[in-house]
């Protein structure tokens, strides 16, 4: 099931909620946050970038950490954000989670 439909389940089922925490593999990308890539105007890009570094970070900080095998995270062409500083606290996130 895509990430963007899991979290539409998730709003509507309690276990849902609980289950996706405990999904292997997690994939992020502007379809599968249910994202606009194709925005005119700096403005509205900064918005498209901030939004998906917030997705990124809040369901990496709600993830059990319990059998994650992969994490891949697409940024998309235009990205305009530094994601460093979260790239570091993700990275840590996954690396302690696959060898849990």
């Amino acid at each position: 099931m895509p990430l963007r439909d899991a979290a539409r389940v998730a709003c509507v089922s309690r276990i849902f909620l609980s289950s996706w925490r405990f999904r292997p593999n997690i994939t992020f990308s502007t379809e599968t946050l249910g994202l606009d890539k194709n925005v005119d105007g700096e403005a509205k890009k900064n918005e498209l970038a901030q939004d998906f570094t917030r997705k990124i970070d809040h369901i990496l900080k709600n993830h059990s950490g319990v059998g994650l095998k992969a994490l891949s995270i697409a940024f998309y062409y235009g990205y305009n954000a530094d994601p460093s500083c979260y790239l570091n606290r993700w990275l840590e996130i996954a690396a302690t989670q696959t060898r849990a």
